[in-house]
Parts: structure tokens; C-alpha cells; sequence
């Protein structure tokens, strides 16, 4: 993008199971992370800052978020990441904590 940030942009479909049935969801999101110069090498941690939409079974929610990235070289482009992840969602007014953990390939 501009510098040292990066841009990137998800979207995710997710199954939800209630005691009264299953409800289908998506998620669309966009990020900017900024690198963290870390002396351990080949270690790479960045922080980031971004804004998602997800719909749930016919209502849908503006949020933003907060993350830091841990992510370690395998091979090449390859990668593992570790991102945990605080949301906050503008029309339930909740905060939300999560953690995404997987592969992650660089298309150069």
C-alpha cells in the first residue's frame, strides 16, 4: 500500500448451530497492518487496525477491529500466522475476542 503498510480485504462464510437449528453467516473485512521490527528472526509480527460487516441470520453489523500478527516462515511464500483479534460491533454494542491460527501464502 503506502510505506511499510499493508492492505488486505477478507471474506469469510460461517455455519452458526442453535438448539433451534443451523443459520448460515458471512463476514467481509478490510485491514491495514503495520511491521513491527522484532530482533528474533525469521519472526514477524505487525499490529493492525480495520473495519467488518457480518450478517447473521438476516441482521447484519458494522464493526471495527484491533489485531496483532505472529507469523512464522515455513518455505518460501509459506507461512503459519497467529491473530488474536478484539471487535467491537456499532449496533449490538458488544466486544468480541477472537483468534485466527493458519497457513499463510504470499502471492508476489
Amino acid at each position: 500500500m503506502l510505506g511499510p503498510l499493508d492492505l488486505r480485504a477478507s471474506a469469510s462464510i460461517f455455519f452458526v448451530n442453535l438448539p433451534s437449528g443451523s443459520i448460515t453467516g458471512f463476514g467481509v473485512a478490510a485491514d491495514v497492518l503495520f511491521p513491527l521490527p522484532l530482533e528474533t528472526a525469521p519472526l514477524r509480527l505487525d499490529v493492525g487496525v480495520g473495519l467488518g460487516l457480518v450478517g447473521v441470520g438476516g441482521l447484519t453489523d458494522f464493526g471495527a477491529r484491533a489485531l496483532v500478527g505472529l507469523e512464522f516462515p515455513i518455505q518460501g511464500p509459506l507461512s503459519v500466522r497467529l491473530e488474536p483479534t478484539l471487535s467491537y460491533s456499532f449496533n449490538s454494542q458488544q466486544f468480541a475476542f477472537g483468534a485466527n491460527l493458519g497457513p499463510r501464502v504470499y502471492l508476489r
